[in-house]
């Protein structure tokens, strides 16, 4: 029988304070960010190799994880942040809360291997059995302490562990399997208290048992693969950089995602050196229309991107790792207060629905429509921290921290079986042709920007398709508001909706139809943003607000709708070719004045926003625009603000407390070219603009305007 030796290895210090040894009181959990176990909507996918890359879970999600696990809870725990995630324990695999998406293995950390991984659950089960078969001194603290030379210190595992890729070069020299791909650890070999060695064979006999026993393996491990009973946490260096980032989201400089690691701050020589690219070079253009060759990578690079980036959790945003606060297991210097939870009380619901073109750009596959969503939420927290202005109309106890605003996806379009990818086949309809065989093969590229952003228009004009899609689209929404409201039973606040694109029209129908769409909460704003309701309701002749209470000939011979919510806005952006007005079908007259324009958010960009207003004043001055021709009559009369009558001011503040539905965003001087007017219309849920607007008019109060003024349209 192997057994150990007495090595009388001295105790470190130094090595107390890098690792934190695990013990009943501190047991950090860990989930997958690089494979997942599976994806919604993808029934043919399967993982080709374990997870190598794992993330920590916040100090306070491990504590409850580690309860919820020794009480063999049922009941999913909510984690990360905003509890926007769930772990259900029952197969350790991690979920979102609130909308479909892909799952994720969660590892208990118990041993870690060289690269500061957790070892899988079963492999470290068993490892854990075995070593509480082990004997060691109780009264002696020191990491590096051997049992008893009595004790056994090998033994024969009983699982089959395959061998890691990264590990096989320590493990091929002495492996006696003809197949290295297949090769599994057969033996464990504990050095201490902290260090153990996992080994394919034992060729090497004594001499290699001999050599692992010693210090030197410990440096340098032949034929065998190194794990240690500690996690190491990130650096101080990293640490202090995560410090330092948390302090500047408190000043004016703060930077606002955008979704490509780029903002308006971004100097305006960068910005037009990239549009003129743009203008001369077709990559971005065929890139835009046609994707990418190696689709399948991109997608995996974009989801591990975003599962490592995407979600802070509580200890990043207080500016260190508060897990680093830890040691052997037990919080030196640190509070229970001082561990903060990720748990945030929320007063306002902001439900998002999508709309056309989810392949258009890869921004609205279902993945990546939550990863959208994320960049509003992102900004408008980003945003509320650095306003102080928008924190005043905060009511709640914690608004100097909180802005009580929560977004969430909401995704229908996978459940509607037309689909189109040309290649798909029409399952529903056998006997029909695919989309491949009905089109022609000139200009590819346009026909599939046709079909990836204006087929789902010409399906919701279909009766059947539209029944479909409202029904769908109810039936998300109330199952999201559920859901919220079962993790969050002590929510009694708002519900606001926002929709894009065809989503915008999706969700004036279903509040226009109540009756047939049944929604379980009321809904207060109402946001359309980049919406086709305009021309839609324009084809088929409906007006939009109240029925005159004694209509004309004309007015009875037109149908008017009013979505039953408090306040519409419809936001768009003036480049955007997808996007009309709202208000002239509201009223004719309406059609004679100018639109109002949404406020430009300086909180967002920082200071290096006044280049950017610059630029813009450049592109009003520019010959032929709207704005230079409305400059050149300033002395006309007609160029004088007009105040609306007394009737007219009632309808629209029958929709709109201010009395104002269209909001449009002006161009800035970089954006007028044709790629231009296409990203406009997919990047709304970035623009900050539009996050700091709906976030402003959620949480200010609502009071009728008495008086319109409005600016009479030139030319």
């Amino acid at each position: 029988m192997l057994r150990f030796t007495h090595r009388g290895l001295p105790s470190s210090t130094r090595f107390r304070n890098i690792f934190v040894r695990l013990n009943h009181i501190y047991v950090p959990w860990f989930y997958a960010i690089d494979v997942p176990n599976s994806k919604p909507y993808l029934p043919t996918y399967q993982t080709l190799h374990s997870p190598k890359k794992f993330k920590p879970f916040s100090v306070d999600d491990s504590n409850r994880l580690e309860k919820a696990s020794k009480r063999q809870e049922r009941r999913p725990v909510l984690v990360n942040e905003d509890y926007l995630f769930k772990v259900d324990l029952s197969h350790m695999e991690l979920s979102p809360t609130y909308w479909e998406g892909p799952t994720y293995q969660v590892r208990r950390g118990v041993w870690f291997d060289s690269s500061n991984q957790p070892l899988s659950s079963d492999l470290t089960s068993e490892i854990e059995g075995l070593y509480k078969q082990l004997k060691f001194d109780d009264s002696n603290d020191d990491p590096t302490t051997t049992p008893p030379a009595e004790s056994q210190d090998i033994f024969r595992l009983k699982g089959k562990y395959p061998v890691d890729k990264e590990n096989e070069g320590e493990q091929k020299n002495g492996s006696s399997n003809k197949d290295e791909n297949e090769s599994t650890f057969k033996f464990i070999l504990f050095a201490n208290k902290q260090t153990a060695f996992l080994l394919s064979d034992l060729d090497g006999g004594k001499l290699q048992l001999a050599f692992l026993r010693s210090n030197l393996a410990q440096s340098l491990p032949i034929n065998a693969t190194m794990i240690t009973r500690s996690y190491k946490y990130p650096s101080s260096a990293t640490t202090k950089q995560t410090s330092t980032s948390f302090k500047a989201a408190k000043t004016p400089q703060t930077e606002v995602a955008d979704g490509s690691n780029s903002s308006k701050s971004r100097s305006i020589e960068t910005k037009l050196e990239k549009k003129v690219s743009n203008l001369f070079n077709l990559s971005d253009f065929l890139q835009l229309f046609n994707g990418n060759a190696s689709k399948d990578q991109d997608d995996a690079q974009s989801l591990e991107k975003q599962m490592e980036t995407d979600y802070n959790n509580a200890d990043n945003s207080q500016g260190a790792n508060a897990s680093s606060k830890l040691k052997d297991g037990k919080n030196s210097g640190a509070s229970d207060r001082q561990i903060r939870s990720n748990r945030r009380d929320v007063d306002n619901l902001i439900l998002c629905v999508h709309g056309i073109g989810q392949t258009l750009g890869k921004k609205y596959e279902y993945v990546n429509f939550a990863h959208t969503v994320n960049l509003l939420r992102s900004n408008m927290k980003k945003i509320y921290n650095n306003s102080e202005k928008l924190q005043s109309l905060n009511t709640a106890s914690d608004y100097k921290s909180n802005c009580n605003v929560q977004v969430l996806p909401i995704t229908w379009r996978h459940s509607i079986s037309f689909q189109t990818d040309a290649k798909e086949e029409n399952i529903e309809n056998p006997d029909l042709p695919t989309l491949s065989q009905v089109t022609v093969n000139g200009v590819l590229p346009l026909r599939k920007l046709l079909a990836d952003g204006l087929l789902d228009i010409l399906l919701y004009v279909e009766p059947y398709y539209q029944d479909m899609i409202l029904q769908q689209v109810t039936s998300q929404l109330n199952k999201t508001y559920r859901i919220f409201k079962e993790f969050n039973p002590e929510f009694d606040g708002k519900v606001h909706l926002v929709g894009h694109s065809l989503g915008s029209m999706i969700l004036f129908d279903i509040l226009s139809k109540q009756k047939k769409y049944e929604l379980e909460f009321q809904v207060d704003n109402l946001f359309f943003i980049g919406s086709p309701i305009g021309l839609l309701k324009l084809i088929q002749r409906t007006k939009i607000g109240d029925r005159p209470e004694f209509p004309n000939d004309l007015e009875r011979k037109l149908t008017v709708q009013r979505p039953q919510c408090k306040d519409i806005y419809n936001v768009y952006h003036v480049c955007d070719p997808i996007s009309y007005r709202m208000e002239p079908l509201v009223s004719k007259e309406m059609a004679h004045y100018e639109q109002t324009y949404l406020p430009h958010c300086s909180e967002a960009y920082g200071l290096t926003s006044k280049v950017l207003e610059f630029g813009e004043n450049i592109w009003k001055d520019l010959p032929g625009t709207d704005e230079n021709n409305l400059q050149s009559k300033k002395t006309s009369p007609e160029k004088k603000e007009v105040k609306l009558s007394e009737n007219l001011t009632r309808m629209l503040t029958g929709l709109n407390y201010t009395g104002r539905l269209d909001y449009a965003m002006s161009p800035s001087l970089l954006e007028v070219d044709f790629i231009s007017a296409i990203k406009s219309h997919v990047s709304y849920f970035e623009e900050p603009d539009i996050a700091a607007f709906i976030l402003k008019e959620i949480l200010s109060k609502h009071e009728n305007a008495s008086e319109i003024y409005v600016k009479r349209k030139t030319g």
